[in-house]
Parts: structure tokens; sequence; C-alpha cells
């Protein structure tokens, strides 16, 4: 209700005071704009009204019957806690609480089916890139594994090389050139950051925790305590971001595993590492090429566009 519904209701006196002696209980709530009201509480022991502006508050009938007003907080900071005034307001805050959450958790079930095949959906999906992400890594090989786990912590993309010219001599060894090392860029992996298994915990225990909300969201729920309902609320909520979460991190697998993962080749040393994730970059392209032909190719290309002679890999 807004000020002038406050003061129309029926009984309503302006600058009626409200004192423990004259008290006789609480007719309703109010959330109005600041300033809105003046508190007619009286402090005990006291003559003068509090007259403080507020816009939060409670109406009050006092003795014979006349209506008037208590800041929220002026009651705090005016009546004992163990006074019939804050005895009432304790009951009356704890009410409109819980018809609060139950006007909430209703609105959330009739919303619980629709929503849930959303958190079935965003599961599922998750788990077949999980599990597409999962082959790669296992084809990659260990170390190339921990690799691109290692990147994904740090969001580097990026795979870059190490050319090399050796030092010139002359006839009597002395260097008449310095060796040089020339950084080459071989490509980049998009969307790392998504093969981080720590994110992917995360966003499939935060989808399985919004399935178990779900699921105690039954009709029986409007029964549970005012603080169950809360907690119940509050997970339920959440579902827009943890659905979102669970989208977008869909979205930067695909776009990781559906780009050229040629570059898997170059994060590490072993020979026989390189060629694992040389392998199982060229399958996902389509080649037919193998791997340590390939790797050979590769790197003499690297060799001939940077003007080095050999490629290092750091």
């Amino acid at each position: 209700m807004d000020s002038k519904e406050v003061r129309d209701e029926p009984g309503f006196i302006a600058d009626q005071p409200v004192s423990l002696d004259n008290y006789r209980g609480l007719v309703g709530w109010y959330a109005l704009p600041p300033d809105a009201m003046r508190c007619c509480a009286v402090a005990p022991g006291k003559s003068h009204l509090c007259r403080t502006k507020h816009g939060r508050g409670w109406v009050a009938r006092v003795e014979g019957g006349a209506l008037s007003v208590i800041g929220r907080d002026c009651a705090q900071n005016t009546f004992a806690a163990d006074s019939s005034i804050m005895a009432d307001i304790h009951r009356a805050t704890a009410q409109i609480d819980r018809d609060e959450q139950l006007a909430r958790l209703a609105g959330l079930l009739a919303q619980r089916e629709t929503r849930m095949q959303e958190q079935q959906a965003a599961l599922v999906g998750l788990e077949e890139r999980r599990k597409r992400l999962s082959e790669l890594l296992q084809e990659v090989g260990d170390a190339t594994r921990r690799a691109i786990e290692d990147r994904a912590r740090t969001g580097r993309g990026t795979v870059d090389v190490t050319g090399t010219v050796p030092a010139k001599r002359d006839s009597d060894g002395e260097v008449i050139r310095e060796a040089v090392a020339v950084p080459i860029r071989v490509g980049t992996l998009p969307e790392i950051r998504a093969c981080n298994p720590d994110t992917m915990r995360q966003v499939g225990d935060a989808l399985r925790g919004l399935r178990k909300a779900y699921q105690a969201a039954s009709p029986e729920a409007t029964e549970e305590s005012t603080g169950a309902q809360r907690k119940l609320v509050a997970a339920l909520n959440d579902h827009d971001r943890v659905v979102g979460d669970a989208i977008a991190l869909a979205r930067q697998l695909d776009a990781f595993l559906s780009s050229d993962l040629r570059p898997l080749a170059f994060l590490v040393h072993g020979q026989r590492d390189r060629a694992d994730a040389a392998r199982a970059a060229l399958s996902r392209q389509g080649l037919a090429d193998g791997p340590k032909q390939w790797i050979q190719r590769a790197e003499a290309e690297l060799c001939r566009a940077h003007s080095v002679s050999k490629i290092r890999i750091e």
C-alpha cells in the first residue's frame, strides 16, 4: 500500500502515539518509499513521538481502536526485545517470511517440469562433450593430456615453438655469427580453457545438485520449515546460472573439439607422444597421413617459412 492508503485506513489518526501502555496489536505491514511516513512510537518513560522518517514499518492498533504507525528500525531501537510490541513484530515477520517463501516456491513449482527438462538437456549435452574430450585425451597420451589440462587452467591456447639457426664459424672455428632463436607460432587451440577438469567437475556437480533440488521440490515441500524452504528456493533460483554455465561450457568444448587440433603435436618433446597427438588430430581432420611423416613435413615447412634450420619445442 502507499502512504495515502495507510492514512485512509479506518481509524487511522496522524501522530497518534504508540507506547507499551496503549498498544493493542498489529494490523499490517507496509513498505513505502523512504521518508514516506513518520514514526509515532513513544519510548518507555518518554512523552514525545519518535517522528523519524521511514518507508518500512507497521500499522498498530492502540487502546480505543485508533490506528497509527511504527517504523521498522524505530521499533527495534525503541522497545525491548521481550516487549509485547516486539514479540508481535517477530511473529508477524516470521509469518510474512513464510508467506513470501511459499509464494516463491509455488511459482518455482509451476515451472518444475519445464526446468527439469532444461536441466537434463544441459547435463546430457555436457556429458556427451565430456566423453568426446575424454576419448581425445586418451588418444593423445598422458604427456599431451597433462599439457592440455595445464594450458586449460591458464587459458593459454597459442602453441609456439622456437626455430634455431646455429652459429656460423670460420675455418678456424671462430664464431662469426651468433646462433639465432626465432619464436614461431604453430597455431591456436581455441577455447582450451573448457578442457579444465576442475571446471567440468564443478559445472557437472552444480547440474546434479540442481536436479536434486527439483526432486525435492514437490508439493510436500510447502510443509517444510521456512529455513528449509528458503534453502530450496535459493537452489532453484540458481537454475538460469547453472544451466547457462553448462550450455556455455558445452559450446566452448564444441569449439575446441571441432578445431584444427594439429598444434597438439607441438606441445611436448617425446616423439611417441607427438605421434599419438598427431594421429588423433589428423584422424579428426579426415586426413590419412602417417603421423610421424606429417610431423616431419610440418617441421620442414616451418623451417622454410621462417628461414631456420631446426624446430625446438619449449
